[in-house]
């Protein structure tokens, strides 16, 4: 404290025991501070055994008169008060207060004026609970007789003062509210004292976790302090911070950073970059910037904020500030940035231990945050020192054991385990575990944590039984959320009938679960199966069944609460792993598991097929729309307002269910495999397909039979090619593909007539009868790239043989749309909807990408030059084709994309077939655009007439198998090629083109085959 307010506060005696030697080295203005304190306390000493005698013979005789007595007692009472005699001057001051409540009355404005008196003189001495207790009763009766003033303010002042030093934020809030209203009726509107008043109440709302309201109180302060100060102003400026601070408590992050940056703004113009309060607003606005993911900026503020305390040697709020950084890039996963901080963590650690322990930590926190830096930074002799050095402070000084000391216990179990001591590993663990049961309890998560390690790293498989069944019992008496997982812990170790016995019991606590857990669980319950030692008998393929019958059930339910609730549903990865694999295994050992991957495969697809038909739902869409604005107006509703709206959102809800019961059909359909035998005919062949790691599971099925054969990946080829024999018996084969089996052209290595299914079950769909109505096609044909340059560039080149493929499309029908050139944009491709033919020729590719769906794209106008030049298959999905029969998709790549076991391939096929297209045909390989030019002329002039795909494309095959109609329409593709273009490119090119065309016609004829044909 300094000397002007200590003088000013009476402490004299204190300032001139400061300055006792001397007072030569202060400045003028102390030296005159001290020289008067010394007169001061010189009069006192001189005066206050005279003036206690006199005090004492008065008590003694009376001989004094009133006004004598009274003056006696303030000259009295003010030199204790110099000379610090605290009893003395209270109780001198009592007197007074006898004097004038005997002579007036208890309530007299004097009498209560030395009340005020002794509760100041009272807070001084630090007798703070005293002095509290003496301000409220004067403030109360003072505003009860006499109304409110100046002393009563300064009363409200005083009490504030108490309450918040005592950390009494309820109090210091409701007193403050008191005073800011006295002060409002005492000083007017606006005044200094209503204001910071005013300003307290909003900070301690905030401290008390009430952020609604403080940010209201704050505005209200913000307001009048910018009309008295304007906004450049410390104490606005600190309203500012407190209304941006509420802002980020209450999640409102944008109006919390907007408030932020312009207080930072001003602060940084009037205080500069690195004032204390500049640092304030920093320390939020990087906190907000993490919130909205923006690490590289909040680390910038981060420098600024390091500087800032390591130029004031604040190394406590130093760590703190490089832990923050530590946790951002950890968001970035960058840990070389991770471990050069923690070795400054630690190197600031080592700077205060050596220091001698800070003021502001004490010794045993310090040597905690030297175990856990050192450990960090894999100093492991200095951990075990600290540790060392930790635990005997502990036991010589008999320091309380805490929850960080266990923590200390724990991490000397992982330093242990990183030194490959295994034995000591364990021992530090259950060290651990022990003290944390008796000090925090044996259901206390941290408890669980170290048991946890205990079972991890237990060798004696006896023990590690019991340490998992103590697990079990624990969870059982507690958490019944938990007890589930140490369940299947348990069973993980269990065999024979404990294994069964646990299995059911387990299944049978799953029913009384959520859809969600039940699917975490039967999934759980699958994969510890697969893991245990039980042989596959029947009683291991009847458990097998049940849980996946309970799972498929569990996720249906799931699925619509999903989408009820408008998230995303998805079929889990592991059940891939789990549940797709075990019944592939299952139908290698024999088992009649047939059915159940049919359903499976076909679940995979159709989950996708009803998502995408619920987002296509005008009508759902509406009521989905209507029901979440509904229910935002009810988390804002009070009172009977609230009941109205509640029935009306139920009522919404109920016409969701109604509206989304259709869609839900598709995941309801339960087929056998001798459904699917009943439609094959004679000579008709189902080729289905499972890919399971580096094996391939394929199902043979026809009308009196099937045969299962597995065989490795690699060996696909050949077993295509030894099979040769059986495919031509074949009158026709459909292919179910899995996985990579998708990127496949089967017809290179299969002569007969083959179509394709996404599922099984599609074998059992009746193909709608095309309509006799006229044809509506819509091509998308010959896209400007913006520049002619080659794809050895990582650019897409001219395709003139799509240009040539829309004229051939645009003379054989009459009812037909082209979209080329600069139409064939991103845009128009999107605004497309349902045309009976949708026909595209462009460039395909597939890129490697997170989102399944964004991995396919077609290429489109503008490709070469802006990120906006392709459609993905995400985009497509969406779309609305219901009433499109076919698609053709006359570009390289097409029907690739990102293939999962079970789940098929996600591309532009996939897309398609969401988007609601009938019939699909695309390639899996690279195709010169000159022969699918040549290919779909003939190819439509077959479809135009028998309106059946897989018929035009066997007879558009037979065709050219012959070369010599493949040569005759070569030549007439150079004709037409000479035609169409001879006003698009430059005529030099044009006839090197044609030279190119002649030279391959003649190749083809020396050959006596056509060249790159299609598949």
């Amino acid at each position: 404290m300094n000397i002007k307010k200590m003088y000013k506060m009476g402490r004299y005696k204190e300032i001139v025991e400061r300055y006792d030697e001397s007072i030569d080295p202060v400045d003028a203005e102390t030296k005159r501070y001290v020289l008067s304190s010394i007169d001061i306390v010189d009069q006192a000493i001189n005066e206050i055994d005279d003036l206690q005698n006199k005090y004492i013979q008065y008590k003694r005789s009376r001989n004094m008169d009133e006004a004598s007595y009274l003056q006696l007692l303030e000259d009295l009472s003010y030199d204790a008060f110099v000379l610090d005699e605290q009893d003395l001057c209270i109780s001198v001051l009592k007197d007074i207060y006898e004097f004038y409540k005997n002579k007036y009355s208890e309530n007299d404005s004097k009498t209560l004026d030395t009340l005020y008196r002794i509760g100041r003189v009272v807070i001084t001495f630090q007798r703070y609970s005293e002095g509290l207790e003496v301000l409220k009763k004067y403030y109360y009766a003072k505003k009860s007789l006499y109304g409110i003033d100046d002393l009563t303010c300064d009363a409200l002042e005083g009490i504030t003062a108490l309450y918040s030093n005592n950390g009494d934020i309820t109090h210091c809030r409701e007193y403050n509210n008191y005073l800011y209203e006295d002060s409002l009726i005492v000083d007017g509107f606006g005044s200094e004292r209503a204001l910071k008043a005013c300003y307290t109440v909003a900070d301690c709302s905030f401290d008390l976790g009430e952020y609604e309201q403080a940010l209201l109180q704050a505005q209200q302060c913000f307001s009048m302090q910018k009309k008295k100060f304007t906004l450049f102003h410390d104490d606005t400026l600190r309203t500012y911070y407190l209304i941006a601070s509420s802002y980020y408590k209450l999640e409102k992050y944008q109006e919390s950073y907007e408030a932020a940056s312009r207080c930072l703004e001003i602060r940084e113009e009037m205080s500069g970059k690195y004032d204390g309060q500049t640092i304030l607003v920093k320390s939020l606005l990087a906190d907000l910037y993490t919130q909205f993911e923006e690490y590289e900026k909040a680390l910038d503020l981060y420098e600024d904020i390091q500087f800032y305390y390591k130029s004031e040697n604040d190394y406590i709020r130093l760590i703190y500030i490089l832990f923050s950084r530590k946790h951002l890039y950890y968001r970035l996963n960058d840990a070389e940035s991770i471990q050069k901080l923690d070795l400054e963590i630690y190197d600031f650690y080592l700077k205060l231990y050596t220091s001698g322990f800070s003021d502001e930590i004490d010794q045993m926190s310090l040597l905690e945050g030297l175990i856990f830096s050192s450990s960090n930074v894999k100093e492991y002799d200095d951990f075990f020192k600290y540790c060392e050095e930790y635990f005997k402070e502990i036991y010589e000084n008999n320091h309380k054991i805490t929850a960080e000391t266990l923590d200390v216990l724990y991490e000397m179990g992982d330093v242990y385990n990183c030194l490959n001591r295994k034995e000591e590993s364990f021992n530090a663990y259950v060290k651990c575990f022990n003290a944390r049961s008796k000090l925090l309890g044996e259901n206390h998560p941290d408890t669980l944590k170290a048991l946890n390690e205990v079972i991890k790293k237990c060798m004696d498989q006896d023990k590690k039984l019991d340490y998992i069944r103590l697990n079990e019992e624990i969870l059982k008496k507690y958490n019944d959320e938990e007890h589930l997982k140490a369940l299947y812990l348990l069973l993980k170790v269990e065999n024979g009938d404990k294994f069964l016995q646990l299995h059911n019991q387990i299944s049978s606590q799953l029913q009384k679960r959520s859809s969600r857990e039940r699917v975490e669980g039967y999934l759980e319950l699958a994969s510890t199966l697969m893991c245990s030692e039980i042989t596959p008998n029947a009683d291991f393929f009847k458990l097998m069944i049940n849980d996946i019958d309970s799972y498929f059930r569990a996720f249906h339910e799931s699925f619509v609460d999903d989408i009820l609730n408008d998230q995303t549903p998805k079929m889990s990865d592991q059940f891939i792993e789990v549940f797709y694999k075990l019944i592939v295994l299952m139908l290698q050992l024999g088992f009649d598991v047939y059915d159940m991957l049919i359903k499976t495969k076909t679940l995979l697809l159709n989950l996708e097929r009803c998502h995408s038909s619920i987002k296509k739902d005008e009508a759902y869409q509406a009521i989905f729309k209507e029901y979440s604005l509904y229910k935002e107006k009810v988390a804002h509703s009070h009172g009977t307002q609230e009941k109205g709206l509640k029935r009306k959102l139920q009522r919404l809800e109920e016409k969701k269910k109604e509206l989304l019961a259709p869609h839900l059909t598709i995941l309801e359909k339960d087929i056998h495999y001798k459904d699917l035998q009943e439609v094959l005919q004679e000579g008709e062949y189902l080729f289905d397909c499972y890919c399971l790691e580096d094996e391939i599971t394929a199902i043979l099925l026809k009308k009196d039979g099937l045969v299962v054969k597995t065989f490795k990946s690699s060996h696909l080829e050949s077993a295509l090619k030894h099979n040769q024999k059986l495919w031509e018996s074949m009158k026709h084969l459909y292919i179910c593909p899995d996985g990579d089996l998708y990127n496949i052209s089967f017809a290179r290595y299969i002569n007969t007539e083959i179509s394709y299914l996404s599922s099984p079950h599609d074998l059992l769909e009746d193909c709608e009868e095309s309509s006799d109505d006229d044809l509506d096609i819509v091509s998308v044909i010959y896209p400007d790239y913006y520049d002619d340059s080659s794809e050895s560039r990582g650019q897409k080149g001219v395709l003139y043989g799509s240009y040539i493929e829309g004229m051939y499309i645009n003379q054989l029908f009459e009812d037909s749309t082209l979209l080329s050139r600069e139409d064939a944009t991103h845009d128009n491709f999107l605004d497309i909807v349902s045309p009976k033919i949708l026909h595209i020729s462009t460039h395909g590719e597939y890129v490697d990408s997170d989102q399944l769906m964004e991995n396919g794209r077609l290429c489109l106008s503008g490709y070469n030059k802006t990120d906006s030049g392709y459609v993905t298959a995400a985009e497509i999905q969406d779309m609305d084709l219901t009433d499109t029969e076919l698609v053709v998709l006359s570009a390289c790549q097409t029907g690739q994309g990102k293939s999962i076991g079970g789940e098929g391939v996600y591309g532009i096929r996939r897309a398609f077939e969401l988007a609601g297209a009938q019939t699909l045909l695309l390639t899996v390989e690279e195709i010169d655009d000159y022969n699918a030019a040549l290919f779909m002329k003939i190819f439509y002039q077959y479809y135009k007439k028998s309106r059946n795909a897989m018929q035009s494309y066997q007879e558009t095959q037979l065709y050219l198998s012959d070369y010599q109609n493949g040569i005759k329409e070569f030549i007439q593709f150079k004709e037409d090629f000479k035609y169409y273009l001879k006003d698009e490119i430059h005529p030099t090119k044009l006839k090197m083109k044609l030279i190119q065309l002649d030279n391959r016609i003649k190749e083809c004829m020396t050959q006596k085959k056509m060249l790159k044909t299609v598949h």
